[in-house]
């Protein structure tokens, strides 16, 4: 059976994670003698997306980040955009950090949609650091005709701008379950997944709770990579992958004109009774194949 939201507030598995250039936050499932797999979450989710999921893993214990900007990590320096590659550097740096300063291997990397998108491109540079490659409704980064990157960089720069002079307007909310409902309107996620998500990314105030998330994630990105540059960064995956995907997935992500075999040297594709976030709504099959492959 699954369980109920029962450590959202504990503090017993929170793991803070000091990286040369950032501090991020994390929560740990399992027995730490066991070998790693790192769980990286999707874009605005955080840590808790994982929570139930990785109560199921065997054999490993599973350590589940928040990305910068998300849940209780530190965001990055204000008045600069966010750029892709900058979550695949603090993912290298994490992983040293385990290896060099822990002397802990990471063993696997489960990724969903954007940590997906980052554990892939890490696969495919520095695939000798790990064992396995678990992909959860991901598999490469978005992309878009060159002919477009000037007037991407252009309404980009105007977003940021604007962001700036609106940044000390903050909203409060009533309650994390208001919250909550909002987001269940707008997500394929019911209510209680959604609440599980939306705890870890508000804090309370005297008057009311406001987001700790990083106003800087809802803007426009200045560039997007081209087909020959997601071609070429994310291509010949030596690493045993599995790509987990939801029947009923609306995800907006492309369609990707590039075939699996390009990109992945041995995989296989699990097909899971659920949508994008597949892995909180139908835990114990996800659950399940992630144990089957990693055993």
């Amino acid at each position: 059976m699954v369980k109920k939201m029962s450590k959202l507030c504990s503090s017993e598995n929170v793991l803070n994670i000091q990286l040369p250039h950032i501090r991020l936050s994390a929560r740990k499932w399992g027995d730490p003698n066991k070998p790693i797999l790192l769980a990286l979450h999707g874009w605005l989710d955080n840590a808790n997306s994982f929570e139930q999921m990785a109560e199921l893993i065997n054999d490993h214990q599973v350590i589940a980040i928040d990305w910068p900007g998300h849940g209780d990590s530190q965001h990055r320096q204000t008045g600069y955009p966010l750029h892709l590659m900058d979550y695949v550097f603090d993912l290298e740096l994490l992983i040293s950090h385990f290896s060099e300063t822990l002397n802990m291997r990471v063993a696997g990397l489960i990724g969903h949609s954007f940590g997906g998108i980052i554990a892939a491109i890490f696969a495919s540079q520095f695939s000798h650091q790990i064992d396995k490659l678990i992909l959860i409704e991901s598999i490469t980064p978005l992309f878009e005709p060159e002919s477009l990157a000037g007037s991407r960089l252009q309404e980009s720069i105007e977003q940021h701008k604007k962001q700036l002079r609106l940044s000390k307007n903050q909203k409060y909310y009533s309650s994390v379950q208001n919250v909550a409902k909002v987001r269940a309107k707008v997500t394929d996620l019911d209510y209680q997944n959604c609440e599980r998500i939306v705890h870890r990314n508000l804090f309370k105030t005297t008057r009311g709770y406001c987001w700790k998330t990083d106003p800087k994630l809802m803007l426009s990105s200045p560039w997007r990579l081209s087909l020959a540059q997601v071609r070429n960064i994310v291509s010949n995956i030596s690493v045993p992958t599995l790509i987990i995907v939801g029947n009923k997935s609306v995800s907006s992500d492309q369609k990707k004109p590039i075939e699996l075999d390009e990109i992945f040297i041995s995989y296989q594709v699990k097909t899971l009774l659920g949508g994008h976030h597949v892995h909180m709504e139908n835990v114990e099959a996800t659950a399940s194949a992630i144990n089957d492959f990693v055993k």
